[in-house]
């Protein structure tokens, strides 16, 4: 996503600022620039640890990891109380807090998840000084370097460019290239579902360094974990890192919840992708009549709409709420005659022949009504309790 809404860029600059996490992150950061420094300076092993302080960073960062989803939920509630929203259409408020949302969750995990690949980092070259390999400890200290600088110049760049910011942190995730599976599965899977959604979101963002099998299997994780705990916003959010516009993203996750029948968030995503007229067939398969007739007659279709007031009343007809059914198909075109006949007619499809015989004598059908009366001796249904006279 390019950050061209000002409202995202002030968000991801405050972001990047203010919560003391973030700020906590850089300042180590900037001791570990100078620890490093210093190391590569070294020769012994003994001085190359007493440069790095002991490893200090791992321990630090690894209290950070623990504390991940408490300082993410922190930072999120607070920046909801700062960065104000402006007025306007409430679905176009919602995609743009969605996206302010997403984009600052996502950045938070990017932290998390860069800050861990430095701790990973570290503990290679504690692991290389413990076998006494001096080459590769030379070496992971020029990798490490290399990372903290790129690490730093990416979060300043979130100040004044998240564009640029966004092309050095895809060249941070190079690294990925090579990688197993297993290595990303373990990467994720500190996260809460949601935010493994931003990690796999990122994840395919950089996926010009990944292999066909593992952009496939983090689209697969990706749709599982949206299924699984209805995280639909977030799959478009991934969706669109992974190369589709924002339209083409909710369509394609309507479509995915089609599939699945889930009907009320297929129609939310078509909503969102200004499919109103989908959206809407969406509402009436999920039995959301009242929400289908708003979204058709937004769409213009009248048709459509006069329609859904049918099957608004034909459910309740069904449930036996008769009176509310003759307002709703008043509200579809129909006249008070018509409305009882079409009462009749679904009693009778459903074998409730007393009450259609009662619906059709307010139709002033005499005829459909003794034909009634008729299949209900035949049947002998006449129990008590189903004499519709006590229901209008």
């Amino acid at each position: 996503m390019n950050f061209t809404n000002k409202h995202i860029k002030k968000s991801i600059k405050w972001a990047s600022t203010k919560p003391t996490y973030l700020n906590q992150v850089k300042k180590d950061l900037n001791k570990l620039k100078k620890s490093l420094g210093k190391a590569n300076q070294k020769e012994e092993f003994s001085d190359i640890i007493k440069a790095l302080k002991d490893f200090r960073y791992i321990d630090q960062s690894e209290a950070r990891l623990n504390q991940h989803e408490i300082m993410t939920d922190k930072i999120l509630n607070e920046m909801g109380k700062k960065c104000k929203l402006p007025a306007g259409r409430i679905n176009k408020i919602k995609r743009l807090h969605d996206q302010i949302h997403n984009e600052v969750h996502g950045l938070i995990n990017d932290v998390s998840l860069m800050d861990g690949e430095i701790r990973e980092k570290l503990i290679k070259i504690r692991s290389a000084i413990k076998k006494e390999n001096h080459g590769e400890t030379k070496s992971s200290l020029l990798e490490a370097t290399e990372m903290v600088n790129q690490s730093l110049a990416w979060m300043k760049a979130l100040k004044k460019d998240p564009n640029q910011a966004k092309k050095i942190h895809l060249r941070f995730h190079a690294h990925y290239q090579g990688e197993s599976l297993q290595d990303i599965k373990a990467k994720k899977s500190h996260l809460s579902p949601r935010n493994q959604m931003v990690f796999l979101g990122n994840l395919l963002s950089s996926k010009k360094f990944l292999d066909g099998e593992t952009i496939s299997t983090a689209r697969e994780l990706a749709l599982k974990i949206a299924s699984n705990g209805n995280f639909w916003s977030e799959l478009a959010e991934v969706y669109q890192k992974d190369g589709l516009n924002e339209k083409k993203s909710w369509i394609k996750v309507g479509d995915m919840c089609k599939e699945k029948r889930r009907f009320h968030h297929a129609a939310e995503a078509y909503k969102n992708a200004s499919k109103l007229k989908l959206a809407g067939d969406m509402c009436c398969l999920g039995q959301e009549y009242l929400c289908a007739i708003n979204l058709y007659r937004q769409a213009g279709k009248e048709k459509e709409a006069v329609n859904a007031w049918n099957k608004l009343g034909d459910s309740l007809v069904k449930s036996s709420d008769y009176q509310k059914a003759v307002e709703h198909y008043i509200r579809a075109g129909h006249s008070k005659e018509e409305a009882w006949e079409r009462i009749g007619k679904v009693c009778m499809s459903k074998k409730k022949y007393n009450n259609a015989a009662e619906a059709y004598k307010k139709a002033d059908n005499w005829k459909q009504s003794s034909i009634a009366l008729r299949e209900a001796r035949i049947l002998k249904t006449n129990k008590p309790g189903n004499d519709l006279s006590h229901s209008y």
